[in-house]
């Protein structure tokens, strides 16, 4: 699918509820820019600017588009149509200094995972917002309930967490791109289970979502896609390697004079 104007875009997410995509990333002329597009056609429905950084998004239960900037304490909160509802600073009373991800929780509160080299810390934070005025833009200000990552065991305790997903309960999957697993955590910040590690052949988790149910978790891993599924506490994992996939389709549709094509099945571990 062709999408007209993103020269490079950093970050996509989707809304189920207004079924569309959200793209973040440099537009024409090295402008910064969210774009809405229809994920049938590519079709640009809304595009807005938004201050220059490294991005990633997250689309929240009220359809607001959350948005963090890599090398600031801010988050960005839109509504679906790019009006900009708040800004949300979390450096003054958080010590936050750089946040990698961020998302809403059904409760309205937020949870944001952080490090950085001015950054002591690397943790996933729960945090409160408090309303400063009723004024569109405004500046909220974030306050600490829980944290995660800092006073653990070793085999949990995070080093570079940079990517998070919430499931349909509030299930959090946070990303350790340094100690190359993949945490489930409650609502809350408790309770670590590690759904897939490096013991496991992971390399670099990239990027993570929940299917339908809590029990189906997808992790992408350069061109390989695992999918764990947590039964009776055990995790049950299946590899799909995208790579082999994508040249069996290739292949299929390149030797036209074989009428039996290549299948694929994934591999269990």
């Amino acid at each position: 699918m062709y999408v007209d104007g993103i020269n490079n875009a950093e970050h996509i997410v989707s809304c189920p509820v207004n079924r569309c995509l959200y793209a973040v990333g440099v537009w024409l002329r090295s402008v910064a820019a969210i774009q809405r597009i229809h994920p049938a056609n590519g079709e640009l429905i809304k595009r807005w600017t938004v201050p220059e950084g490294g991005y990633r998004m997250s689309v929240a239960s009220d359809t607001n588009v959350i948005l963090n900037i890599n090398h600031e304490a801010k988050l960005h909160e839109y509504t679906a149509d790019g009006e900009l509802v708040r800004k949300i600073n979390l450096s003054s009373a958080t010590g936050v200094s750089q946040v990698w991800h961020a998302v809403k929780l059904h409760s309205g509160l937020f949870v944001v995972c952080h490090w950085g080299f001015g950054d002591l810390l690397s943790r996933v934070c729960l945090l409160s917002t408090k309303r400063t005025d009723e004024t569109p833009g405004r500046i909220d200000k974030a306050e600490i309930l829980a944290t995660f990552g800092e006073e653990q065991e070793d085999s949990v305790r995070l080093k570079k967490p940079t990517y998070l997903s919430m499931g349909p309960d509030g299930s959090i999957l946070v990303s350790d791109t340094s100690k190359m697993q993949v945490l489930l955590l409650s609502s809350n910040l408790v309770d670590p289970k590690i759904l897939i590690s490096e013991e496991h052949g992971l390399g670099l988790p990239g990027r993570t979502c929940f299917g339908e149910s809590e029990c189906d978790c997808f992790v992408a891993d350069y061109h390989y896609v695992v999918v764990c599924r947590v039964v009776d506490g055990k995790v049950n994992r299946a590899r799909y390697d995208l790579g082999r996939c994508c040249m069996q389709t290739f292949r299929a549709r390149t030797i036209r004079s074989r009428t039996i094509r290549p299948t694929y099945r994934p591999t269990y571990k």
